[in-house]
């Protein structure tokens, strides 16, 4: 069933009143022009920078409404702006969190670029098992934080981020 089909009949279930429960089995969700500030005078030298985002119910209320099962299956970062690719970052680690509990929080990648990647022109990692992410991803708001080191740019730069997951959704009236 693709993704417009179940779409409909979730939209139809709602419409009508019913309960149901749909499986998705594979959601992408991208978040475009994440901002990553530059670092003056990093020419020679590693360093790290950090940025982050949201998912909040409002903002994002079908992904969001996702309330089972979710799991995270793979991460694509690319670069979006100020920089044409992705091959001067090193290491890279992305985690899932949400203000409310930060003990919720979960790690979803940790990332070290291998030799035979360094051609690699954007960040693309499948999860080897699913990462379960049901308790963070439930909150009203969720927070995905990116760490990154290497040669990094001096200039800011953007990347989007995607995440690929599964899960279900269940409604009663």
């Amino acid at each position: 069933m693709t993704m417009t089909l179940r779409l409909l009949v979730v939209l139809a279930a709602l419409a009508s009143g019913c309960s149901f429960e749909a499986d998705l089995s594979e959601v992408e969700i991208t978040q475009h022009g994440v901002k990553v500030p530059g670092k003056p005078g990093s020419g020679t030298a590693d360093q790290s920078a950090s940025a982050s985002f949201a998912f909040s119910k409002a903002a994002s209320d079908l992904a969001k409404s996702i309330n089972r099962d979710v799991q995270i299956h793979q991460i694509a970062i690319a670069a979006s702006g100020g920089v044409p690719n992705l091959t001067f970052i090193k290491s890279m680690h992305v985690t899932m969190a949400t203000p409310s509990n930060p003990d919720l929080t979960v790690e979803l990648l940790s990332y070290d670029r291998t030799q035979s990647e360094s051609d690699g022109w954007d960040i693309q990692v499948t999860m080897p098992v699913p990462i379960d992410v049901t308790a963070t991803w439930v909150a009203a708001r969720t927070e995905i934080e990116i760490e990154m080191a290497g040669r990094l740019p001096q200039q800011d730069w953007a990347v989007d981020v995607t995440l690929t997951f599964s899960g279900k959704i269940t409604y009663e009236p």
